[in-house]
């Protein structure tokens, strides 16, 4: 970008010696002019204000090329100005979105922590009614054993 702008720089100054040197030319063109006014000039000095004529016109497309090539550049300039916001907005979002990632990653290790937590729980769980169910069933089973002892016992008392 620094070195399009010393273009430019570069490019105006010339502009600007071209147009000062343009404004000599046709000051002495006038004076010129002014003397081929007078009695009747000599060839040479004809010749002299043909070549300035000449040289004026050739200067003044040369400043119209530098002109051109200052909005050239200037447009080239407002275009990179342009793209480094667009990459500059391009880059946060996905800063953004590389944040918002980091995010859900670590709430989605946070989750799978808690659902192996709730698994590890779950089979505890499973573990001790598995438990409680096996002594139900023991104590119905010493139940019933004590239930018919007791009917024997009865039964051997009224007999």
């Amino acid at each position: 970008m620094g070195n399009k702008n010393k273009e430019i720089q570069n490019l105006h100054s010339s502009l600007t010696d071209m147009m000062v040197t343009k404004e000599e030319l046709e000051r002495k063109v006038m004076q010129l002019l002014e003397v081929s006014q007078r009695p009747p000039p000599d060839d040479s000095l004809q010749v002299q204000v043909q070549d300035l004529l000449t040289e004026n016109k050739s200067l003044q497309v040369q400043i119209e090329n530098l002109q051109s090539q200052v909005a050239a550049q200037t447009t080239t300039a407002l275009h990179i100005d342009e793209l480094q916001k667009l990459l500059a907005e391009k880059e946060h979002q996905r800063k953004s979105l590389e944040d918002s990632l980091n995010t859900e990653r670590s709430a989605g290790a946070s989750r799978e922590n808690d659902m192996q937590a709730l698994h590890t729980e779950n089979m505890m769980l499973k573990a001790e009614l598995q438990k409680a169910q096996a002594q139900m069933a023991e104590q119905a089973s010493s139940q019933l054993v004590l239930d018919q002892l007791q009917k024997s016992a009865l039964e051997k008392d009224e007999n």
